[in-house]
């Protein structure tokens, strides 16, 4: 089995090259994807005759192995190839993974196996929680006198009257937010000074969302 982990990343070409990939905004190498194209067509031996000949066997051509298989399974997190984009036609089958909006029990199964080193073990609920609330557009709003978070104070006086929209949550997502709000919160930070740097970690990330425009959903 061969695992190409970001394939998207690994084809990646200049800006220049996104209308030649077929799909606007995508820069993807056209160079790079006839390469792998070309490669994953390849017959299995077909690289170690080319290098060494056909070798006789009993006067005759040897033929490949039957059973020589090789499984490649690549990885991306572009929506759009979800849909059928560039990358998906080089492959036999694409399979969408869900996200995990919402899937508050899912987020914190992920942080429990696949969390980041340092995140503190009480601290993977309420990091689960918040992700999940994040998908559903709910990032503390606060009235005088609350708290935004657990133990973040808020000096704000009035409610936000445009909450920032909902953030929609994958595997890669969850990780590397969670991995931000640990790096933010310290090595010595305790459960709750990163459960509050998560929190603060979602809304700018809420926020920047909103200002970029409205997020494309599989």
């Amino acid at each position: 089995m061969l695992i190409l982990d970001d394939v998207d990343q690994l084809v990646a070409g200049s800006s220049s090259s996104a209308s030649s990939s077929g799909a606007a905004g995508l820069a993807y190498s056209p160079l790079l994807l006839s390469t792998l194209r070309a490669l994953l067509r390849q017959p299995m031996g077909a690289s170690a005759k080319a290098q060494h000949g056909d070798e006789l066997e009993n006067g005759a051509p040897s033929s490949p192995s039957t059973s020589q298989q090789l499984l490649v399974v690549a990885t991306t997190s572009r929506r759009m190839e979800a849909c059928g984009g560039v990358l998906t036609a080089l492959f036999e089958e694409a399979h969408v993974v869900p996200m995990l909006n919402g899937n508050s029990a899912a987020l914190q199964r992920l942080l429990e196996e696949c969390g980041p080193s340092g995140l503190q073990a009480e601290a993977i609920p309420g990091c689960a929680a918040k992700l999940a609330r994040a998908t559903e557009g709910s990032f503390g709003t606060t009235t005088t006198g609350s708290t935004n978070y657990e133990g973040s104070s808020s000096s704000s006086s009035t409610a936000n009257d445009a909450p920032p929209l909902p953030l929609p949550m994958g595997v890669k997502a969850a990780l590397r937010l969670t991995e931000r709000a640990v790096a933010i919160a310290g090595p010595n930070a305790n459960s709750l000074s990163q459960e509050n740097a998560l929190a603060e970690v979602l809304i700018g990330m809420a926020a920047g969302s909103a200002l970029t425009g409205a997020q494309c959903d599989v």
